[in-house]
Parts: structure tokens; C-alpha cells; sequence
């Protein structure tokens, strides 16, 4: 052990010290597997229980060990080394399935040393330096900062180890795999695990450029595994949703003609289509024809009923007027007679000619009216209040009916 090592060491021994405790019984050492017999006022230190995890979370002891009676720990000859090798990264998980390595749980240190003597800083200092690994593919020396958690995750969620491959050394792994159309190889690089990689995963090691790529043939790869889907010889791919029951699909593409059941541009199972088209476009186009002459008298006598329709209308237009009450607006019919009207709907008394409503039974009539010439008023500058919108207008009306009005002198 060199200088720097011992150094390492010693600081390690302190920051053990404060995790010793009294030993409740005899204690069986997890790293050399002896058996420690316990006597009065002996110390034994529970750094390894208490103050380390791997990154799965996992503490160094099972379920099943615990329920035994034999209380585990790491003895007097075993300790301080087990601390030193927790901190420089040699130390792996004892749990089944787990190959991660114990790390420090700097929260509990902090907690437990609090800053006495230094021995919190230097010990956290040392930690801090310790933060490196040999990546498997260069051999390089990867320091890496901020929390284990984040720096050493691993390519999946499901590897049972941490990370041990750079950056660069994923980019070139994973970018001509993606470039040569081999996404099937994105594979975890540790060779005990080769779990798929996740998309997030390559796109953190990608370029833009290349992860769109992958993206693209992810979603090929997803598509040509439904059963309706069907690649071109143009190298577009799409799906047909009727499946085998219309065999017939056309490349969106190319345009090319294709048989969903064996894949040809050319088969019987078109043919039979071709010919099953041919029939039905024939018995179309004979349905097409009886329809039309058995719905030509029912359309001429719908066009009669309209014109019929629209003559009523115009002709109701032509000898009627509306009521010019706001509230009431009933269309009335007069043909001739005293002008003098009176709504029998609302009650409104009014001019059959100009449309003025007379209130309190005062005759009053507008200066352009043809019967009424002697209370007039111009348009301008009568009341409208209770007069409905467009009141004087009556479209389609013929005036010349007008003609016939008369009054009494009283009204004129």
C-alpha cells in the first residue's frame, strides 16, 4: 500500500469509529465468514449495514439472514479494509440478482459523523475522489461527478449492474448499428446482461440526426409486426385493414397493385376481383338505370308541386300585408274597401295604404299615402315605438290594389 493509499485507509478508519456499537452476541463476519465470539464491552463497527447501498437500494443484508439467530457483521481484521473498498468501488452487492457496487450512503454519513475533528469533510473529500471508473471498451478512466445514482445508471432499467461504458464509447456502439439497420443489435454492452436498450437511452448518445433514423425504423420494426401490414418493393410499407377479405391493397407510394394474401402484383386472387369488379359495375349500372326512370315522374311531380309552391306564395304576397305591430305581425288580406283596418289578432287600427297605426283612434297618415290627405306625417319625424322592423315595407305587394281604398272623411 503506497502513501496515498494508506492515507485513503487511515481516513476510512476514522470515519468507521463512529459507527461502532456494542456487539449483542456473537458475531459472523460477512466478508471472511468467521465467527467472532462476543465478551463484555466488545465493539464492533455497523458502517456496512448503515451507511451503505448499492444503487438498487439494497442494504447488505438478506431477510433470511437477519431471522437467524447468528448476528452478521464484518469483525476487527476485516472492517477498516471493507470500509476503504466500499469507497474505492470494489466492493459488489450481496444481494441475488444484484451486481452493482456498494456505494457510500453520504446522508447517514453526514448524519452519524456530523463535521467532528474533519473527519466528515475529509472522509466526503475522499469520496468525492473516488467517484472514477474503467470504462469496459477503452479503458479509459471515467471521473464522473454529482450523485452515483445519475453518472453510473445503466444503459436499461432492467440491468442488475451499473454502468460501465463511456459516452463515447455508446455513440460509437450505437450509431452504425442505427445507420446499418441493425436496431435489433442495440443491445447492452455488459456481457452477462444484453437487455435492449430503451429509446431515452439512445437518444441521450445519438446525434439528432441519427436518433430520427432510429426513430424511423423503430416504428417500421413496430409496424411490420402487426399481421396487416405489407412492405412494397418500392420500400414503402403500409397496412391494409381488410386483411384477406379484400385482398386488394395499392402501394400509397408507388401506386403499384399488390395481393394481400401472397404478396404478388399479379395472381389469381386478382383476377377474381377483376372479374367480380366487371359484374358489379355492370349490375350497378343497370340499378342506376331503373332508379332513374322510376324516380323521373316523382321528380317532375316534386318540380310541379314546388312551382306550385312558389306561385301560392307570390300570389299571397301580391294581395297581402303584414301587420305592423311589433308584437303581432299577422299577415292580412284586403281587396279594396275602407282603408281604415283593424288587426283582429292584436287590435291594432292602422292604415290599410300608408301602414300608420292610429293610436287613441286619431286617424294620422304618412304625407306620401294614397287615401289618407289630411292628418299627415312625413316619415322622418313619426314615432315608431312599437313598430316592427321593415313595418312599411310589404315585398311583392301589387300597390295598384291600393287603388280601391276609400275613407271616411272623420279618417282622412
Amino acid at each position: 500500500m503506497n502513501d496515498e493509499d494508506f492515507s485513503a485507509w487511515t481516513t476510512c478508519w476514522k470515519a468507521n469509529l463512529y459507527f461502532y456499537r456494542e456487539a449483542p452476541g456473537p458475531l459472523t463476519c460477512i466478508s471472511c465468514s468467521s465467527t467472532q465470539d462476543a465478551s463484555d464491552g466488545n465493539m464492533h463497527s455497523s458502517f456496512w449495514m448503515e451507511a451503505t447501498r448499492c444503487l438498487a437500494g439494497h442494504r447488505q443484508v438478506s431477510a433470511t439472514e437477519t431471522s437467524e439467530d447468528t448476528n452478521l457483521g464484518v469483525c476487527s481484521t476485516c472492517e477498516n479494509d471493507f470500509v476503504f473498498d466500499i469507497v474505492t468501488g470494489k466492493k459488489v452487492c450481496r444481494r441475488e440478482g444484484c451486481r452493482r457496487l456498494v456505494r457510500v450512503n453520504e446522508s447517514e454519513v453526514k448524519i452519524r459523523i456530523g463535521n467532528a475533528d474533519g473527519v466528515l469533510d475529509a472522509f466526503l473529500t475522499l469520496i468525492k475522489k473516488c467517484k472514477i471508473y474503467d470504462c469496459d471498451i477503452c479503458g479509459s478512466e471515467i471521473i464522473y461527478q454529482g450523485p452515483a445514482s445519475q453518472a453510473l445508471k445503466p444503459p436499461t432499467p432492467g440491468c442488475d449492474h451499473d454502468r460501465r461504458v463511456c459516452d463515447p464509447c455508446l455513440k460509437a456502439m450505437f450509431e452504425p448499428a442505427i445507420q446499418g439497420g441493425r436496431i435489433e443489435g442495440l443491445l447492452c454492452p455488459d456481457p452477462e446482461c444484453k437487455k435492449s436498450i430503451p429509446g431515452e437511452t439512445v437518444r441521450a448518445n445519438v446525434s439528432p440526426e441519427v436518433f430520427k433514423l432510429y426513430a424511423r425504423k423503430m416504428t417500421q420494426k413496430k409496424l411490420a409486426e402487426k399481421p396487416n401490414f405489407r412492405w412494397c418493393s418500392c420500400g414503402h410499407g403500409q397496412l391494409h385493414s381488410a386483411g384477406e377479405s379484400n385482398p386488394e391493397w395499392i402501394c400509397l407510394s408507388c401506386k403499384k397493385r399488390h395481393c394481400f394474401i401472397c404478396r404478388e402484383t399479379a395472381c389469381t386472387h386478382l383476377q377474381q376481383l377483376d372479374t367480380q369488379k366487371k359484374k358489379d359495375k355492370a349490375t350497378m349500372k343497370h340499378a342506376a338505370s331503373q332508379h332513374f326512370l322510376k324516380t323521373k315522374e316523382e321528380r317532375d311531380k316534386q318540380r310541379k308541386l314546388r312551382e306550385m309552391d312558389a306561385e301560392t306564395k307570390k300570389e299571397e304576397a301580391r294581395i297581402s300585408k303584414k301587420c305592423p305591430n311589433a308584437a303581432c305581425r299577422i299577415r292580412m288580406y284586403k281587396d279594396g274597401g275602407c282603408a281604415h283596418m283593424t288587426c283582429k289578432k292584436c287590435g291594432a287600427n292602422f292604415c290599410w295604404s300608408c301602414k300608420v297605426m292610429w293610436k287613441n283612434g286619431t286617424a294620422l297618415h304618412l304625407n306620401t299615402c294614397v287615401v289618407g290627405t289630411t292628418t299627415t306625417v312625413m316619415k322622418v319625424n313619426l314615432d315608431t315605438g312599437g313598430y316592427g322592423e321593415g313595418w312599411d315595407v310589404d315585398p311583392g305587394y301589387d300597390n295598384s290594389l291600393d287603388g280601391r281604398l276609400w275613407l271616411q272623411a272623420s279618417d282622412m
